[in-house]
């Protein structure tokens, strides 16, 4: 297994943090390409490659190169998210380069109508008769609406996976929010990211009280979302899609890192078409939460006009076998 165990340089690690080397890329390039041969699979499915992950070269390249040269060769399809982070000219081409070489599809899991991919890919016209839209995927347990059942009064904080900086001083914002905005009698729900050291854990544990639960991240958050008021919540693509899923009011406050720009994107996207208030992590502070959650609350005007397609897992699934 590898990690990214340093956002800031993007480095690579073994499961003990160690730094791999090139005797571990040859191994593990090794036991990639033993694996096809041995499944000699009908498709071939890399994620966000070469629009990203462009680390793992040392393994996908060799990996594209036998799939292509394989007498039974499988169909080889690029899958993606709504939203791409590439800026560099030069890699973009790169990218155009090998998506004409290798791959027979690039599967967008997005609306074109809300956000096409030509958005944040500005050659997407060099690769249009590859590109296929599936629409968002959600979660399953997101599908569960029937069984939904009268909101509580709650409000659902949740970072994701934000267990740095970011998601614990979001955390503390919204504990100091609360009191501040229209729903301060309405009980916060705090879900914390089991990254989150324990230390800080237990500090914002100080805080509880009977408006205010804090727990470690659940798996269940799409069911909680269901039956809450509102959410604070990152600008992830499976925490967007589980609150749009939900149909309840959100504030989204996007972590962008080293010019990475996906959650922003995502969330002004959705700002600007009146479904979710996005606040920028740079402008976040208590009185600034505090007024987005009681703006974000009062919108509700869009939430049956603004529709978009979320048949993400179905309309994979007929794409892939399309192809065979």
């Amino acid at each position: 297994m590898i990690k990214l165990s340093n956002v800031k340089d993007f480095t690579l690690t073994d499961v003990y943090g160690k730094k791999i080397d090139d005797n571990f890329k040859k191994k593990r390039t090794a036991h990639l390409l033993a694996t096809f041969n041995t499944f000699k699979p009908d498709i071939l499915i890399t994620e966000l490659y070469h629009f990203g992950r462009r680390k793992f070269s040392f393994e996908l390249l060799p990996l594209l190169e036998m799939a292509h040269k394989a007498v039974k060769r499988p169909i080889i399809i690029s899958s993606i998210r709504d939203i791409l982070v590439e800026s560099k000219k030069e890699r973009l081409l790169a990218t155009v380069e090998l998506i004409h070489k290798y791959y027979d599809m690039v599967l967008v899991h997005g609306d074109e109508s809300f956000i096409p991919l030509s958005k944040t890919f500005p050659f997407a016209d060099k690769i249009a008769e590859k590109i296929h839209y599936s629409g968002y995927v959600i979660s399953s347990t997101a599908t569960n609406v029937g069984s939904k059942v009268l909101a509580q009064n709650q409000i659902v904080v949740s970072t994701g996976s934000g267990g740095h900086d970011f998601g614990y001083s979001m955390l503390m914002c919204a504990i100091a929010a609360k009191e501040l905005t229209e729903l301060k009698n309405f009980r916060w729900h705090l879900l914390v990211s089991a990254q989150l050291s324990v230390e800080k854990y237990n500090d914002l544990k100080k805080y509880e009280d009977a408006n205010l639960l804090i727990e470690r991240h659940r798996i269940d958050v799409a069911d909680i979302l269901q039956q809450s008021k509102l959410a604070i919540m990152r600008g992830g693509y499976n925490s967007v899609m589980d609150v749009y899923i939900a149909k309840i009011p959100a504030v989204i406050i996007p972590y962008s890192h080293r010019g990475e720009e996906e959650q922003k994107l995502r969330a002004d996207t959705f700002h600007k078409v009146g479904r979710f208030v996005s606040l920028d992590y740079g402008q976040m502070k208590p009185e600034s939460l505090a007024t987005s959650v009681n703006t974000a609350f009062h919108r509700k005007e869009n939430f049956h006009n603004f529709q978009l397609n979320t048949a993400g897992v179905r309309n994979s699934i007929s794409l892939i076998k399309s192809m065979l």
